[in-house]
């Protein structure tokens, strides 16, 4: 917004920056991660309730998986949003606009991401469940919570 593409603003000089930059100034596009970070939890445990409600007990509902899958959440939009400053930073230096060349490589790194954390998740979930089994503690099963 400040500077003509393929030059990087004096504040922005350094390509990979610092992650406390990305979330913990008073910047614009730091608060705005900080947003999206807080909206992280709310907007994943609504997606979890209602595919609890849609697909009923096949779902996992364990405390342990809810959990894990929030952390994964996490996890998943703060590597996104770190990339997308660096990305952001270095396509704007190759006076490229970042909108349009970013998001693609975005969008499939946060299905990876995505996918494989969630695939770690289950993991963890059933390590932990058959360890308990062998211990002879169940968790009660109940509602998403």
């Amino acid at each position: 917004m400040w500077s003509t593409p393929g030059v990087l603003p004096l504040w922005m000089k350094k390509f990979w920056p610092n992650p406390c930059s990305t979330f913990c100034t008073s910047e614009i596009n730091s608060m705005s991660a900080r947003v999206l970070l807080f909206l992280v939890i709310p907007g994943h445990l609504i997606f979890f309730v209602i595919i609890y409600m849609v697909e009923g007990h096949s779902v996992p509902n364990s405390k342990t998986f809810v959990v894990f899958y929030l952390l994964a959440g996490l996890i998943q939009v703060t590597i996104l949003l770190y990339l997308a400053e660096v990305m952001a930073r270095l396509m704007w230096h190759q006076a490229l606009d970042p909108d349009n060349h970013c998001i693609p490589y975005l969008t499939g790194l946060g299905d990876l991401l995505g996918t494989g954390l969630l695939a770690l998740c289950f993991l963890i979930s059933w390590l932990l469940r058959s360890k308990a089994e062998l211990d002879g503690i169940s968790e009660p099963v109940s509602g998403p919570f």
